[in-house]
């Protein structure tokens, strides 16, 4: 066989993208992430969203906020999203000198993997003969889909030299560059196995290339919005970013929740049992929403919910504690009052009657008559 190429979906897009939907912020080293979004295609039967993974990634501590990462968080992010891990080579320094060949050569073609090399400035691409969009450019990932043998290439349509065929988001390769937005073209690279034994192979993450069909737990209702097996729903947006991650398969922590964040008509959130969280921000009242994987917002928001909340609960307790106090005092002064009553209650109880002049002589009249 001259050539090998796994089957299924395979994007190649560039690994320097915009990581939110409200925002255009744009990261620069997110090549790890890359890689791992176009290894997860094939499995997934879709284009898997970086955007999405880095996002996942970046909440779960397996990348900086440039989207910098090892392969040993990749590998941690593929048991996330479910992604099964077929072979994982560690990173080993000394893998360059020729031993990377045996791996490489069984499975290239035959599963789609993760690679991670130690000169990544020397990769130059046989087809396009382009080179990376970096200076200097040492520790690098990319995704290898096929494997050529040396001769006829089916998917180039000509001789080529033994090599791999690659998913590099560095590459040039189709316009990914500042000129065109890094909108790059979705090319495979090809890079000779000279040209891969100057970029020093370091590591690699092998995933599986087939699709295991598994239960979808989440359901669109006849409305558009989702609901799980668990009884948890979801509006019709945060549906769609959630499938569009390829995490219908799981269940939801509890349903779509929406809650109050300043500067902004509306807002919700939605965590999964994988950890992920899915945040929705409508900007102005009747307006559209936006969906991302932003769990830092929604917790700072709730953060803010709770200093809130947690500052009236201080005051309503020091206003309780003052209306306390005011009413011990009325309380007192009542008592107070009491004491008086009943002092002068007693006072005329103990105070024999004033003598009547008239009754007292009518009754020494009448004693003197009985006397008499």
């Amino acid at each position: 066989m001259a050539e090998v190429m796994v089957l299924g979906v395979k994007v190649r897009g560039s690994e320097f993208f915009h990581v939110n939907a409200t925002t255009t912020t744009r990261i620069y080293g997110a090549c790890g992430v890359r890689a791992l979004a176009s290894a997860a295609c094939p499995f997934t039967a879709s284009d898997y969203s970086a955007p999405n993974l880095y996002w996942l990634m970046f909440n779960a501590g397996l990348c900086d906020s440039e989207g910098v990462t090892t392969i040993a968080s990749i590998g941690a992010a593929a048991n996330k999203i479910g992604l099964p891990i077929v072979a994982n080579h560690g990173y080993d320094g000394g893998w360059g000198g020729g031993n990377w060949r045996a791996f490489f050569e069984q499975y290239a073609g035959v599963q789609p993997f993760v690679a991670q090399v130690g000169h990544g400035q020397s990769l130059m691409d046989s087809i396009s003969g382009q080179g990376e969009n970096a200076n200097n450019l040492l520790s690098h990932f990319f995704t290898i889909y096929g494997r050529n043998t040396g001769g006829w290439s089916p998917y180039a349509n000509r001789n080529l030299p033994a090599g791999y065929w690659c998913a590099d988001g560095d590459n040039y390769a189709g316009g990914n560059n500042r000129t065109t937005g890094f909108a790059a073209a979705n090319v495979l690279q090809f890079y000779p196995d000279n040209v891969m034994q100057a970029a020093w192979p370091t590591a690699a993450l092998v995933v599986a290339g087939m699709k295991v069909v598994t239960k979808m737990a989440w359901v669109k209702q006849s409305d558009g919005s989702g609901k799980d097996d668990k009884g948890n729903t979801c509006g019709s947006g945060t549906l769609d970013a959630l499938l569009a991650a390829n995490m219908g398969q799981f269940d939801g922590r509890m349903s779509e929740t929406h809650y109050s964040a300043s500067g902004v008509a509306d807002v919700a959130f939605l965590p999964l049992v994988n950890g992920a969280v899915f945040h929705a921000v409508q900007q102005s009242a009747g307006g559209t929403w936006a969906q991302d994987q932003n769990a830092a917002q929604v917790a700072m928001d709730l953060y803010e919910l709770a200093t809130a909340d947690a500052t009236a609960l201080a005051t309503a307790k020091t206003e309780l504690t003052a209306a306390d106090a005011s009413l011990a005092s009325a309380n007192d002064a009542l008592q107070a009052a009491n004491a008086k009553i009943a002092a002068l209650e007693q006072q005329l109880q103990q105070q024999p009657p004033a003598s009547d002049p008239t009754a007292a002589a009518l009754v020494a009249a009448i004693k003197a008559a009985l006397a008499a």
